[in-house]
C-alpha cells in the first residue's frame, strides 16, 4: 500500500498565501460600516460570504477571501500578483498603501504574509 505524506487538499478548503491581514469581529463591523451601504450591510448580518462579495466589487485592487468557519476577513493581495519589475519590499509598499487606504485605522505592524486554508 502506497501512503501520501505529502501536502493533501481536501475538497471543501482552498490554500491560500497573500500579503495582507485578516480581520474579525468588531473590525469586520468596522469594515461593513464603512464600505457598505446601510442596506447591504443589513442583507449580509453575519454572512461574510455576502460581505466578501460586496467588497469585491468595491473600487480597490485589494482582494477578500472569507473564512466563515472562524468568522475571519483576509484582505491584501496574492504574492503571484507581484510584478516582474518588483522587488518584495516594493510588493509589499503597494499593499500596505492599498489597504490603509481602505482601511486607515489598521495598524501597519499586522500587515503580514499570511498563510492557510480557508473552508470552501
Amino acid at each position: 500500500m502506497k501512503i501520501r505524506s505529502g501536502f493533501v487538499s481536501n475538497s471543501s478548503s482552498s490554500s491560500f498565501v497573500l500579503y495582507g491581514i485578516y480581520l474579525d469581529g468588531e473590525a469586520v463591523d468596522k469594515l461593513i460600516e464603512k464600505h457598505l451601504t446601510e442596506e447591504e450591510a443589513k442583507s449580509v448580518k453575519d454572512d461574510y460570504e455576502m460581505v466578501t462579495d460586496y467588497l469585491d466589487t468595491s473600487e480597490t485592487d485589494l482582494e477578500f477571501h472569507e473564512d466563515y468557519e472562524c468568522n475571519i476577513i483576509y484582505v491584501g493581495k496574492s504574492w503571484s500578483r507581484i510584478g516582474d519589475d518588483e522587488t518584495g519590499a516594493e510588493f509589499k509598499k503597494s499593499v500596505v498603501e492599498s489597504i490603509k487606504k481602505f482601511l486607515p485605522d489598521v495598524n501597519e505592524d499586522e500587515i503580514r504574509t499570511i498563510e492557510g486554508e480557508i473552508s470552501a
